[in-house]
Protein backbone atom coordinates (compact mmCIF):
# COMPACT_ATOMS: atom_id res chain seq x y z
CA UNK A 1 0.00 0.00 0.00
CA UNK A 2 1.41 3.35 -0.96
CA UNK A 3 1.57 6.07 1.63
CA UNK A 4 -0.28 9.27 1.02
CA UNK A 5 2.07 12.24 0.91
CA UNK A 6 1.81 14.86 3.60
CA UNK A 7 0.68 18.10 2.04
CA UNK A 8 1.62 21.37 3.66
CA UNK A 9 0.91 24.14 1.25
CA UNK A 10 -0.84 27.41 2.03
CA UNK A 11 -4.35 28.02 0.77
CA UNK A 12 -4.50 29.32 -2.81
CA UNK A 13 -7.34 31.77 -3.43
CA UNK A 14 -9.18 30.46 -0.35
CA UNK A 15 -9.07 26.84 -1.58
CA UNK A 16 -6.66 24.64 0.31
CA UNK A 17 -4.99 22.35 -2.26
CA UNK A 18 -4.35 19.79 0.47
CA UNK A 19 -8.06 19.64 1.24
CA UNK A 20 -8.88 19.23 -2.45
CA UNK A 21 -6.55 16.25 -2.72
CA UNK A 22 -7.89 14.70 0.47
CA UNK A 23 -11.64 15.18 0.09
CA UNK A 24 -12.43 15.85 -3.57
CA UNK A 25 -14.81 13.16 -4.81
CA UNK A 26 -13.69 13.57 -8.42
CA UNK A 27 -9.99 13.29 -7.53
CA UNK A 28 -10.56 10.22 -5.38
CA UNK A 29 -12.69 8.40 -7.94
CA UNK A 30 -10.29 9.20 -10.81
CA UNK A 31 -7.28 8.13 -8.74
CA UNK A 32 -8.91 4.81 -7.82
CA UNK A 33 -10.09 4.35 -11.40
CA UNK A 34 -6.56 4.76 -12.75
CA UNK A 35 -5.14 2.25 -10.26
CA UNK A 36 -7.86 -0.31 -10.95
CA UNK A 37 -7.61 0.25 -14.71
CA UNK A 38 -3.83 -0.32 -14.63
CA UNK A 39 -4.40 -3.63 -12.82
CA UNK A 40 -7.05 -4.87 -15.25
CA UNK A 41 -5.14 -3.60 -18.30
CA UNK A 42 -2.06 -5.52 -17.17
CA UNK A 43 -4.11 -8.68 -16.61
CA UNK A 44 -5.79 -8.38 -20.04
CA UNK A 45 -2.58 -7.43 -21.91
CA UNK A 46 -1.91 -10.99 -23.20
CA UNK A 47 -5.27 -10.87 -24.98
CA UNK A 48 -4.41 -7.64 -26.79
CA UNK A 49 -7.46 -5.93 -25.29
CA UNK A 50 -7.56 -3.04 -22.86
CA UNK A 51 -10.02 -3.06 -19.99
CA UNK A 52 -12.03 -0.40 -21.85
CA UNK A 53 -12.22 -2.51 -25.00
CA UNK A 54 -13.15 -5.58 -22.94
CA UNK A 55 -15.99 -3.62 -21.32
CA UNK A 56 -17.26 -2.43 -24.69
CA UNK A 57 -17.17 -5.99 -26.05
CA UNK A 58 -19.07 -7.18 -22.97
CA UNK A 59 -21.76 -4.52 -23.47
CA UNK A 60 -22.18 -5.25 -27.17
CA UNK A 61 -21.95 -9.03 -26.69
CA UNK A 62 -24.78 -8.88 -24.17
CA UNK A 63 -27.18 -7.85 -26.95
CA UNK A 64 -25.13 -8.71 -30.09
CA UNK A 65 -26.00 -5.29 -31.51
CA UNK A 66 -27.03 -1.90 -30.15
CA UNK A 67 -27.45 1.67 -31.33
CA UNK A 68 -24.42 3.86 -30.62
CA UNK A 69 -26.41 6.22 -28.35
CA UNK A 70 -27.58 3.26 -26.25
CA UNK A 71 -23.99 2.00 -25.95
CA UNK A 72 -22.89 5.51 -24.91
CA UNK A 73 -25.53 5.45 -22.19
CA UNK A 74 -24.59 1.97 -20.96
CA UNK A 75 -20.94 3.00 -20.74
CA UNK A 76 -21.58 6.61 -19.63
CA UNK A 77 -19.17 7.76 -22.34
CA UNK A 78 -19.31 10.89 -24.46
CA UNK A 79 -19.58 10.51 -28.23
CA UNK A 80 -15.98 11.54 -28.96
CA UNK A 81 -14.42 9.17 -26.42
CA UNK A 82 -16.56 6.25 -27.55
CA UNK A 83 -15.76 6.90 -31.23
CA UNK A 84 -12.04 7.14 -30.41
CA UNK A 85 -12.21 3.76 -28.65
CA UNK A 86 -14.44 2.05 -31.21
CA UNK A 87 -12.36 3.06 -34.26
CA UNK A 88 -9.37 0.75 -33.59
CA UNK A 89 -11.77 -2.00 -32.51
CA UNK A 90 -13.51 -1.67 -35.88
CA UNK A 91 -10.18 -1.60 -37.75
CA UNK A 92 -9.12 -4.78 -35.89
CA UNK A 93 -12.37 -6.50 -36.81
CA UNK A 94 -13.75 -6.77 -33.27
CA UNK A 95 -16.87 -4.72 -33.92
CA UNK A 96 -18.75 -3.52 -36.96
CA UNK A 97 -20.40 -0.13 -37.06
CA UNK A 98 -23.42 -0.34 -39.34
CA UNK A 99 -24.86 2.98 -40.50
CA UNK A 100 -28.49 3.51 -39.57
CA UNK A 101 -31.13 3.97 -42.23
CA UNK A 102 -32.36 7.53 -42.61
CA UNK A 103 -32.21 9.30 -39.26
CA UNK A 104 -31.63 6.13 -37.30
CA UNK A 105 -28.44 5.88 -35.27
CA UNK A 106 -25.61 3.62 -36.34
CA UNK A 107 -25.53 0.18 -34.74
CA UNK A 108 -22.49 -1.39 -33.09
CA UNK A 109 -22.31 -5.11 -33.65
CA UNK A 110 -19.86 -7.60 -32.25
CA UNK A 111 -18.14 -9.60 -34.96
CA UNK A 112 -17.28 -13.30 -34.69
CA UNK A 113 -13.65 -12.19 -34.15
CA UNK A 114 -14.77 -9.82 -31.39
CA UNK A 115 -16.78 -12.54 -29.69
CA UNK A 116 -13.78 -14.86 -29.89
CA UNK A 117 -11.46 -12.18 -28.46
CA UNK A 118 -13.94 -11.59 -25.64
CA UNK A 119 -14.14 -15.31 -24.85
CA UNK A 120 -10.35 -15.71 -24.92
CA UNK A 121 -9.89 -12.70 -22.62
CA UNK A 122 -12.54 -14.02 -20.20
CA UNK A 123 -10.18 -16.14 -18.07
CA UNK A 124 -7.75 -13.20 -17.81
CA UNK A 125 -10.59 -10.95 -16.67
CA UNK A 126 -11.77 -13.59 -14.17
CA UNK A 127 -8.25 -13.76 -12.71
CA UNK A 128 -8.13 -9.95 -12.36
CA UNK A 129 -11.59 -9.93 -10.79
CA UNK A 130 -10.54 -12.67 -8.34
CA UNK A 131 -7.42 -10.70 -7.46
CA UNK A 132 -9.57 -7.62 -6.85
CA UNK A 133 -11.90 -9.69 -4.64
CA UNK A 134 -8.93 -10.90 -2.61
CA UNK A 135 -7.64 -7.36 -2.16
CA UNK A 136 -10.96 -5.64 -1.47
CA UNK A 137 -13.33 -8.41 -0.49
CA UNK A 138 -16.37 -9.43 -2.49
CA UNK A 139 -18.76 -7.49 -0.26
CA UNK A 140 -16.75 -4.27 -0.63
CA UNK A 141 -16.66 -4.68 -4.43
CA UNK A 142 -20.45 -5.08 -4.42
CA UNK A 143 -20.81 -1.98 -2.26
CA UNK A 144 -18.46 0.03 -4.48
CA UNK A 145 -20.28 -0.99 -7.66
CA UNK A 146 -23.66 -0.21 -6.10
CA UNK A 147 -22.44 3.17 -4.89
CA UNK A 148 -20.90 3.99 -8.24
CA UNK A 149 -24.14 3.01 -10.00
CA UNK A 150 -26.04 5.44 -7.76
CA UNK A 151 -23.46 8.18 -8.41
CA UNK A 152 -23.61 7.57 -12.17
CA UNK A 153 -27.39 7.88 -12.12
CA UNK A 154 -27.32 11.07 -10.07
CA UNK A 155 -24.56 12.82 -12.02
CA UNK A 156 -25.40 11.58 -15.51
CA UNK A 157 -28.72 13.36 -15.82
Amino acid sequence: MTRKPSYSSPPVDSVDPKAVLEVCLCHGVRRASRAITRTFDAALAPSGLTSGQFGILAAVAALQSMPVPVLRGVLAMDRTSLNRTLKPMEVNGLVAIVPGAGRRASQVEITPEGLQAFREAGPLWRAAQSDAAERLGTARIGQLIAGLDVATGLFDQ
